[in-house]
């Protein structure tokens, strides 16, 4: 870079030397070094298809500095050239693009209003290549102020819609905050007919509001009473939207708000006002309905649940998703009992992957057993009473509602309760040749109870392997929260398995591997007396 200026100053014709400068070097690295050379050499005419492809390299940069841009604007306007000349993309709608997809930079509107003092033609005309105009760029921006500045610039063209359906609503829908929503809501007044608009890839305004009030964005959210009053005006102009979607329908989104600041019985009762049960056996693409999705939300507002099952109760046992079917942790003995009156047999029901609902209560949260979480005993009681034969059957891959409590919910009172109904579950192993007491030394925090309950029940578990030959002390010699009291209890129910190998290693070499307790010796000190009272046998 330092060669720059000497060559500029001192060689004629150096602009064929710039240019190819520009085609084998990063153009935004030489934007800064060269263009401040420019006036100063008398060498290099101002080209103005040279000063407006360093105009787009600017636009496209993502902290384009706010002199340089008024720099290059400066010579372009000496030179007389417009945008409008040149078949090209719009810059202003480049700029826009690319702050879309960063953080954008502080001085952004400055940027805008520089570009626009330039050519105000750049707000009114759409950029040749994508077809979008400035205006749908900025509505996908977090500041409203942009797209207030290019409304006063064209205030026309807030009324364009595409041949796709794109308008200046449906791209203000897309990031909904507080700070955006007076601008929504004033597009809407200015022109309700868009939102009645089919997006292509899209759906439509109220399918994009709701997407993206699901996934917020970092800013304050937008007031949910405001909003559901916009849903409301939509719905009162086009009924027909609550069936309009790519993939899932507005009730689908409805389904996992997170209560959406107390309203979210109020916007269900909206869309199932009309076409409630055509919205409700309606799957999404992953072939699951909107129901399904309620069950599957632990922070639905409360009521939202009966709405649905009033609405179509045969919805209830329609097929879906194995992994959503089920109830969450957080459902309740009222809802639980409420479904069985609605659908009487839904319990008994069971997943693709052969899962009855007991599982998928059991499955759905991995939750310490020191943190707040713990199994509703409530619950799994009803859960258990409606389908007892849940208890000792097995899913796809083998597992057991016993092991799925051992591993995931560490609970002496539901392990209890289940082996009073279904004893024989506990000597079943799963597809990889795991047994009860395998998944209770695995499990994220081991429960020295729970280890005693199936000791107590079934001594010979520690002697079992699985196919990676692993026995009970493998796994829990490797858990790092395992404990000196639980090794010496598995250890003394099968000591042959701390002088066997599995993959290499012998429980000792897990131990040490993995632990990092300070009372490491404390931990070791079994082990290690069971190795030496097997050399001594092996020596007598």
């Amino acid at each position: 870079m330092h060669l720059l200026k000497p060559m500029l100053s001192l060689v004629p014709g150096t602009r064929a030397l710039l240019s190819r400068l520009m085609r084998c070097a990063p153009r935004l690295v030489l934007l800064e070094a060269v263009m401040p050379l420019l006036p100063q050499s008398p060498h290099i005419p101002a080209s103005p298809s040279m000063l407006l492809s360093l105009l787009y390299e600017l636009a496209q940069s993502v902290h384009p500095p706010l002199d340089t841009l008024r720099w290059l604007l400066g010579l372009l306007q000496q030179t007389e050239a417009r945008w409008s000349r040149f078949d090209d993309n719009n810059p202003l709608c480049l700029l826009l693009q690319t702050q879309k997809t960063q953080s954008p930079v502080p001085h952004l509107l400055e940027l805008v209003r520089a570009l626009l003092q330039w050519e105000p033609q750049l707000a009114r005309q759409a950029d040749r290549k994508t077809g979008c105009f400035a205006l749908w760029y900025a509505c996908d921006q977090y500041r409203p102020s942009l797209p207030l500045l290019l409304m006063e610039r064209a205030p026309a063209l807030s009324a364009h819609a595409s041949s796709t359906g794109h308008t200046a609503l449906f791209h203000a829908a897309s990031r909904i905050n507080a700070a955006r929503l007076p601008l929504f809501l004033k597009l809407l007044e200015l022109h309700p007919e868009h939102a009645g608009l089919h997006v292509s890839g899209k759906g439509s305004v109220l399918l994009e509001l709701l997407s993206f009030v699901k996934d917020p964005s970092d800013l304050p959210p937008a007031d949910p009473s405001a909003l559901l009053s916009a849903v409301r005006r939509i719905l009162q102009h086009f009924p027909e939207l609550r069936l309009v979607g790519e993939g899932e329908l507005p009730l689908h989104l409805a389904a996992l708000l997170e209560d959406w600041g107390g309203t979210q019985v109020e916007l269900v009762q909206l869309l199932l006002a009309a076409h409630g049960e055509e919205q409700l056996r309606k799957p999404d693409r992953f072939r699951r309905n909107a129901l399904q999705q309620l069950l599957a939300n632990d922070k639905r507002a409360p009521g939202c649940l009966e709405l649905f099952v009033q609405s179509d109760a045969a919805a209830v046992i329609s097929k879906g998703n194995a992994l959503v079917r089920g109830l969450p942790a957080s459902t309740t003995l009222t809802e639980v009992q409420f479904l069985e009156s609605a659908a009487p047999g839904w319990f008994s029901t069971h997943s693709a992957r052969d899962c009855s609902q007991l599982h998928m209560l059991c499955t759905r949260e991995r939750i310490s057993a020191r943190g707040t979480g713990a199994l509703r005993m409530d619950v799994f009681r009803a859960v258990l009473a409606y389908y007892p034969a849940a208890a000792s059957e097995q899913d796809g891959s083998g597992n057991t509602v016993l092991m799925e409590l051992c591993w995931r919910w560490p609970s002496l009172e539901a392990l209890t309760l289940l082996l009073e109904h279904a004893p024989e579950s506990i000597d079943r192993t799963d597809s990889h040749g795991y047994n009860a007491l395998h998944c209770a030394c695995d499990a994220p925090e081991p429960s020295l109870e729970v280890l005693q309950l199936l000791l107590s029940r079934a001594p010979t578990l520690a002697a079992q392997q699985t196919k990676k030959l692993q026995f009970p002390l493998h796994l829990l010699c490797a858990n790092a929260n395992s404990t000196v009291e639980q090794i010496a209890l598995v250890l003394k129910a099968h000591p042959d398995a701390a002088v066997n190998f599995s993959d290499h290693f012998l429980p000792l070499h897990f131990m040490l591997e993995m632990h990092k307790a300070p009372n490491l010796l404390e931990l070791v000190e079994p082990l290690l007396s069971e190795h030496s009272d097997q050399q001594r046998c092996t020596t007598s």
